[in-house]
């Protein structure tokens, strides 16, 4: 039997609704606009879809009260029919930063030298850097903090003078105290793309621009290293997702 437009449609629309009936743990008799009010809420994938997949609703209602006969009166177009398969396709598959992230990042330990930063920075055009120690993450440095640090670079605790070398010198543990603990956020590597697109989102519409999101094996401070995410990364993963 050939496969139709309207086939396609409503078998891309049934995968979306399982999808939904799983996530919100409904049953069979739940709306399918009601799962999709709960489902974006949390789930940032739902939500970027949330107008599309509403007009897909009413489109799908449409084509099952005014089917005739085995016909369908209305038809969806071929670019519907794409668009419905290809969220359906996201939803039940949806992509992960360990496929996207920047793996095995550079990373200083807190007690080595300000100098070690300061070089990185210089040869290799960073701007951010993870401080880990024996508790794991403690930090993110970024160009800014070091342009905090340098307003007093040239003094130690005892307010004496020292040389801009001296200071270079001093354990990044020093560095922490300008680091922002809201410039970063970190998360498994098995999170969702879209997820992370929106955590980069909702820092700029709160006034907290993230200057990275780190990957760690479970999303915790303890857990290894494995990756990194930076703003100007951004554009390729828009293009991704």
């Amino acid at each position: 039997m050939e496969n139709t437009l309207a086939q396609r449609f409503l078998s891309a629309f049934n995968k979306i609704e399982e999808q939904l009936t799983k996530l919100t743990q409904a049953n069979s008799h739940t709306p399918f606009i009601a799962m999709l009010d709960t489902v974006s809420r949390r789930n940032s994938l739902v939500r970027q879809y949330y107008s599309d997949l509403s007009q897909f609703a009413r489109l799908r209602n449409i084509m099952v009260h005014t089917m005739r006969d085995g016909y369908f009166m209305a038809e969806p177009h071929e670019h519907a029919v794409q668009k419905i398969e290809a969220i359906a396709e996201q939803l039940s598959n949806p992509p992960i930063v360990a496929d996207f992230m920047t793996p095995k990042p550079f990373y200083v330990r807190s007690s080595d030298p300000i100098s070690r930063v300061v070089e990185e920075f210089k040869l290799r055009g960073f701007m951010r850097c993870p401080v880990i120690d024996e508790k794991g993450i403690v930090g993110l440095i970024t160009a800014k903090s070091v342009t905090r640090w340098l307003a007093i670079a040239g003094y130690n605790e005892s307010e004496k003078y020292l040389s801009i070398q001296a200071a270079l010198m001093q354990p990044v543990t020093v560095l922490l105290a300008f680091c922002a603990p809201d410039e970063f956020a970190i998360v498994p590597r098995g999170y969702t793309l879209p997820d992370v697109l929106y955590m980069f989102q909702q820092g700029v519409a709160h006034g907290k621009y993230l200057q990275s999101i780190l990957v760690t094996v479970d999303g915790t401070a303890r857990s290894p290293l494995v990756g990194i995410i930076a703003p100007s990364d951004l554009p390729k993963l828009y293009d991704q997702n």
